[in-house]
């Protein structure tokens, strides 16, 4: 009896030892397909990689694929559309300056020389000329967009590992680093209320032969301008809303001033009307009352003194782009990158449109009246 009974015993012992087991070995494959593997993100606007998962730093990635998807013409026009390039700048949009021919952006309103731009995490080189004629800074607007892969922003502080230059933030453009074949590529704009239209042409290629990888990139851009008499809300001082539909006082393009009196000598229509063709057809004999005397002061005036104004200047450019990286060994590399652009901007000086802001008055969106 006793026998039996410690047999039993046994038995159930090794049965439950089976049963245990089984359920651990159930219970640790369960766990193993429950495992999933984080894929790594490395953050490349810094010169110290880190995983995304480490780091409080926001990035924001603008890929090949949205900027082909959004249009955009030139590096510049992908990253002004960034909400935090919310600062102004001079650049195609600006006449009498320094730089017509460059293009930059401002972070957080920043001064332009508090973002660091890179291309493949090396520090880009400076425009010739200083924007405004004090700082220096980085021309966006050379750059072949048919090379770019992505470019990744990472806004806010980072002096503490690029010194001042990238107080408002780093943005490093990644360029495709292997290639094989070749791309042509063309693109025309324009603009719906006339004026401004553009074409652009992409040639970009490349091969690797072993341990070397080749690739370039040529950009020729035609950007036509918009001139103020493009759009009927510059076209003449007429359209000053504050006027409420009556005429403005022609801007005084020629006049006879009495040296010794400081007062007006009229004219006369006759010798404005030789002048009509100025100005798109607008300069006639005027007269207008002196703010400060209250007198009659006659001369030959223009009401399209802006028209020939270019609110976006004319730009023929081209760009080109060869990268050469030889492998030697897994961890190791050789490199030389070079870039090369010639602009030739044009722009007419002209005077500014203050008149919408003048009489603080604001326009009613749904009669679009004052």
């Amino acid at each position: 009896m006793n026998q039996r009974l410690l047999t039993s015993s046994i038995v159930m012992a090794l049965y439950a030892s089976t049963a245990f087991a089984q359920t651990a070995d159930q219970t640790s494959a369960d766990q193993d397909k429950k495992k999933q593997t984080l894929e790594t993100v490395t953050v490349t606007g810094s010169l110290i990689p880190q995983s995304q998962i480490e780091t409080a730093s926001p990035t924001i990635t603008i890929s090949a694929q949205d900027i082909s998807r959004q249009g955009f013409a030139t590096v510049y026009d992908a990253l002004k559309a960034t909400p935090i390039a919310n600062g102004g700048t001079q650049g195609n949009q600006s006449s009498g300056g320094f730089t017509q021919g460059a293009q930059t952006i401002s972070l957080f309103g920043l001064p332009i020389n508090y973002t660091l731009f890179l291309i493949n995490g090396k520090q880009m080189t400076n425009y010739p000329l200083a924007y405004n004629g004090s700082n220096a800074f980085t021309d966006l607007s050379n750059i072949p967009v048919a090379m770019i892969d992505h470019i990744d922003i990472v806004p806010g502080g980072n002096s503490a590992i690029y010194g001042s230059a990238a107080i408002a933030g780093v943005v490093n453009i990644i360029l495709k680093d292997k290639y094989d074949g070749v791309d042509i590529a063309y693109r025309y704009g324009d603009y719906s209320d006339g004026g401004g239209q553009n074409q652009r042409l992409q040639i970009s290629g490349g091969h690797s032969w072993g341990n070397l990888d080749v690739s370039f990139g040529l950009e020729f851009i035609n950007q036509k301008p918009i001139f103020a008499s493009d759009r009927k809300q510059t076209a003449s001082i007429n359209a000053n809303p504050s006027l409420n539909g009556a005429p403005a006082i022609p801007s005084r393009s020629f006049l006879i001033l009495d040296g010794f009196t400081s007062d007006y000598i009229d004219p006369g229509a006759a010798a404005c009307a030789p002048l009509k063709y100025l100005f798109n057809n607008t300069t006639s004999y005027a007269t207008r009352i002196n703010p400060g005397t209250g007198d009659a002061e006659s001369y030959c005036g223009t009401t399209g003194q802006y028209q020939a104004t270019s609110l976006l200047n004319r730009n023929r450019s081209g760009s080109a782009y060869t990268s050469l990286t030889y492998h030697i060994n897994d961890t190791t590399e050789a490199y030389a990158q070079i870039l090369f652009t010639k602009s030739a901007p044009q722009y007419n000086i002209g005077g500014s449109f203050q008149f919408w802001e003048s009489n603080e008055q604001f326009l009613h969106p749904g009669t679009g009246y004052f």
